[in-house]
C-alpha cells in the first residue's frame, strides 16, 4: 500500500509534509501535544501496562523492551504516515481529519491499485482484528480486577466487562450519526468556560478526549508519585535489574526523573490538555 500511495500523482507533497521539518511550528504547544500523543501511543499510564507487567516472567529483561517498544512504535507510525499522507495530498483531502483518514483515504488508494478490492478487504479485515485484539488488551484490566479482587471466573468476568463496554460504546457509536452534533456537556460551553474544548464534544470525542488527555496523564502522574515517594525507586531498580542480575547504570538519573522532573512535566501536560492555560488567559484579559 505504501508503494502504491507514494507513486500516486501529487504524492510527493505528502512525503514532504511528513518528513521535511518546519521548525517554525516547534512551539511549546506542539511539544505538549506530542507528549500527550506519546502517552496514548505507548500506552503510558494505562492499566494494561500494569496488568501485562504482572504477567512478565521474573527473568525477563525489561530494559530491552523499554528500548525496543518505542523504536518499533515509531517505525509503525512512520509506515502508517507513508501509507496515508501521500494519498491524502494526491486526492486533495484535508490532512487534519484524524482517524477518519483511514476510512476516507485508503479506499481511494485501493481503487487505484491492481487487485484493489482484494487488498482493501484484506486491509480492513486486519484492521478489524487489530481493533479486537486491542480491545482484548484493554478489557483485561477490568477482567483481571474482577478475577483477583472478587474471585470471579474468567468467563463470567469477561461477560460483565463486555456488557459494560457495550453499554458505554452505544452513545459513542451513535456519535458517528444521529448524535454527531450533540455535546455531552454542551450546557457548560458558555460564559467563562467557553474556551474549554471538552464541553463542546459529542460522546465519542468526549470519551476519547477524557481517556487520552485526562485519565492516562493523571495515571502517569500518580504512578510517578507512587514510585518515587511510596514504593521507592530502589524497589523499581531491583525489578529492572532482576535483583542485580541485569546491569543498569541509570539508577541515579531514573531516581531524579521520577521524583522531580516527570511529575512536573506530566502535570504541565495535563494542564495543557485541559486547556487550563487558555482558560486562565481568558479570565485575566
Amino acid at each position: 500500500m505504501i508503494g502504491r500511495s507514494v507513486t500516486l500523482p501529487g504524492a510527493t507533497e505528502g512525503l514532504v509534509f511528513l518528513f521535511k521539518p518546519d521548525f517554525s511550528n516547534l512551539t511549546m504547544s506542539a511539544v505538549m501535544d506530542a507528549m500527550g500523543q506519546m502517552f496514548w501511543s505507548l500506552s503510558l499510564g494505562m492499566g494494561i501496562t500494569i496488568v501485562y507487567g504482572s504477567y512478565i516472567q521474573k527473568k525477563a529483561n525489561m530494559l530491552t523492551g523499554a528500548v525496543a517498544i518505542p523504536i518499533i512504535d515509531t517505525l509503525a507510525a512512520v509506515l502508517a504516515g507513508m501509507c496515508i499522507l501521500p494519498a491524502v495530498f494526491a486526492f486533495g483531502i484535508e490532512p487534519t481529519q484524524g482517524p477518519t483518514l483511514t476510512f476516507v483515504t485508503l479506499p481511494q488508494v485501493f481503487e487505484q491499485m491492481p487487485f484493489g478490492i482484494f487488498f482493501g478487504v484484506v486491509f480492513f479485515v486486519l484492521l478489524f482484528i487489530a481493533a479486537i485484539t486491542s480491545n482484548v488488551a484493554l478489557m483485561e484490566v477490568g477482567v483481571g480486577y474482577l478475577m483477583d479482587r472478587h474471585k470471579l471466573h474468567r468467563p463470567k468476568a469477561t461477560v460483565i466487562i463486555s456488557v459494560l463496554t457495550l453499554v458505554i460504546s452505544i452513545p459513542c457509536a451513535l456519535s458517528m450519526g444521529v448524535l454527531s452534533d450533540k455535546a455531552v456537556l454542551g450546557f457548560l460551553a458558555q460564559g467563562p468556560f467557553e474556551s474549554i474544548h471538552l464541553f463542546a464534544l459529542n460522546a465519542f470525542d468526549f470519551v476519547d478526549y477524557i481517556a487520552q488527555n485526562v485519565f492516562m496523564i493523571v495515571a502517569g502522574l500518580f504512578t510517578c508519585i507512587f514510585i518515587g515517594y511510596y514504593w521507592t525507586v530502589d524497589s523499581v531498580i531491583k525489578e529492572i535489574t532482576n535483583d542485580g542480575e541485569v546491569p543498569f547504570r541509570g539508577a541515579s538519573i531514573l531516581r531524579f526523573l521520577l521524583r522531580y522532573v516527570s511529575p512536573v512535566v506530566i502535570f504541565i501536560v495535563l494542564l495543557r490538555a485541559l486547556n487550563i492555560f487558555a482558560l486562565l488567559e481568558t479570565w485575566f484579559q
